[in-house]
């Protein structure tokens, strides 16, 4: 609806007070995050995360609308799902998890292609 509104952005009011890196009910380590990709949050929300949608966030991502996910009962400020955190690079390079989000019975990894691990034929180096 915030595409079609032409809003500036979708704000997202849920019991949660934004997108953590793993279930907080399952992991007592878990952290929010404050911005997150269009990228990122697609994949958490495909591998389970139910906080968003996969198709809203496919969404948001064609039309460039930034989304807000943040409680409707306390005053955090949320996450923030933007294009502007999906060309950031990562540190040294080096395979970074985003986050864990899980369905039962399903496993599902996802690498970066230019890893400086792997070889050519896409094979990880031992030693």
């Amino acid at each position: 609806m915030a595409a079609a509104l032409h809003a500036d952005e979708c704000e997202i009011l849920t019991d949660v007070e934004g997108v953590f890196t793993a279930d907080p009910r399952h992991v007592a380590e878990a952290r929010k995050m404050d911005y997150l990709s269009y990228g990122d949050m697609a994949e958490l929300a495909s591998s389970g995360a139910s906080v968003l949608a996969h198709p809203s966030v496919e969404y948001a991502s064609n039309h460039r609308v930034p989304v807000h996910v943040r409680s409707s009962a306390t005053g955090t400020c949320g996450t923030w799902v933007t294009s502007a955190h999906s060309a950031a690079p990562f540190e040294s390079e080096r395979l970074t998890a985003v986050g864990v989000a899980h369905q039962t019975g399903q496993l599902r990894c996802h690498a970066r292609r230019n890893h400086p691990c792997r070889t050519e034929h896409g094979h990880g180096r031992v030693g």
